[in-house]
């Protein structure tokens, strides 16, 4: 599982680039190196599961934090991810005192609750087994998926912008995704991996410029990739999903026969 780092100020779905060394920040054609982190680790773990107390079932969303003093950023949360079936493995934990905190996210950015708070003391090399049990009263109800496939769409990235729009017979919605929900939360947020992406073009084509006043560039795509979501995604919650690219099989400028369905 991987480890993630945000802002202690941020919501858990909103994300900062930020691993376990150096930051990267990806977007097409451009990779910028960052600050080294600078933070304690230990060889201590915990494990276990968060669930509800009601159907002990996973609670979706959930997220379970240390808070860590770090040069540079100030203070920094370093969250271990929860798998769907709501298990958890949380590494590399100091020796002594650790406080945890579990969360999970609501239907908004400023939604969401905290499930629990447990300050645990760990011994040299030692791996304690601990679960969590709350409610899904305040946290998003929404089932929870990963999908892997070939999507297309209209990609705009620019200034805390990285959004997909998939073409409407490619969209991976569902009734339970959207129920209540903006029609916003109808995208993606693009997450770049920290390398290349293969099949991407060296230079991309001359956008089409849109969404004033910051005239993003955006582009038609193809591409695969994983999806995951529904829930909180990109800058201030933006999008009800998120994309990683695996791969990149068109890029061009926007035309007005993108997405019908017998293009090629």
């Amino acid at each position: 599982m991987r480890d993630a780092w945000v802002s202690s100020g941020l919501r858990p779905r909103i994300r900062l680039l930020l691993t376990l060394g150096t930051v990267v920040i990806a977007v097409p054609g451009v990779t910028k190196a960052q600050p080294r982190l600078q933070f304690p680790l230990g060889d201590a773990s915990l494990h276990g599961r968060i669930y509800d107390s009601v159907t002990a079932l996973p609670i979706p969303r959930a997220r379970i934090c240390r808070e860590y003093s770090v040069p540079i950023y100030g203070r920094a949360l370093r969250c271990a991810n929860v798998d769907t079936l709501g298990r958890y493995s949380f590494d590399s934990l100091t020796v002594g005192s650790n406080t945890v905190t579990v969360t999970c996210t609501g239907r908004n950015p400023i939604g969401g609750k905290q499930l629990a708070a447990l300050t645990v003391v760990l011994g040299p090399g030692e791996r304690r087994a601990i679960d969590f049990r709350s409610t899904l009263e305040g946290c998003d109800p929404r089932p929870f998926r990963i999908l892997r496939g070939t999507f297309r769409g209209h990609y705009s990235g620019g200034f805390e912008q990285s959004e997909f729009i998939p073409c409407a017979s490619d969209a991976w919605f569902t009734a339970a995704d959207t129920a209540g929900a903006p029609g916003f939360q109808r995208r993606a947020w693009v997450s770049w991996p920290r390398t290349p992406v293969p099949g991407g073009p060296k230079q991309w084509p001359r956008p089409r410029l849109g969404s004033p006043p910051w005239d993003y560039p955006q582009y038609y795509v193809r591409w695969s990739g994983v999806l995951e979501g529904p829930g909180i995604y990109g800058h201030m919650g933006v999008s009800g999903f998120d994309f990683v690219p695996d791969s990149i099989v068109e890029v061009r400028t926007p035309g007005p026969r993108d997405c019908q369905d017998n293009q090629e």
